[in-house]
């Protein structure tokens, strides 16, 4: 992938996992197991994340919404949240990412 198709893809990437994560909130919120499990392994198998911790943190997520445990489910969103924004840390610190692409500009 050159740098131009990565630049474009971390653009979409980058208001995509905002909806994504909370998609995941709001299954949680709602007491869905079944939704927040699905919603967690999409997060952990977004392209993006694949590569960095917070797949991670979509796995445990996903692992403890199979396990029907809403309150390990929630206690590990401060650790999901905190990995992205240390991805999007990441992506504004690359010159590649940030230069010359107001989408990865802004906030998650």
């Amino acid at each position: 992938m050159n740098d131009e198709a990565l630049i474009g893809r971390l653009s979409t990437d980058r208001e995509d996992l905002p909806r994504q994560i909370r998609a995941l909130q709001e299954y949680i919120g709602a007491g869905d197991t079944k939704s927040a499990e699905r919603q967690a392994h999409t997060i952990a198998a977004h392209p993006s994340m694949s590569v960095a911790s917070p797949a991670r943190g979509g796995f445990e997520i996903e692992k403890a919404a199979r396990a029907g445990d809403l309150i390990a489910v929630t206690a590990r969103m401060p650790e999901l949240k905190t990995q992205f924004d240390r991805l999007k840390e990441a992506m504004t610190a690359n010159p590649v990412t940030r230069t010359g692409n107001p989408a990865l500009q802004g906030d998650f």
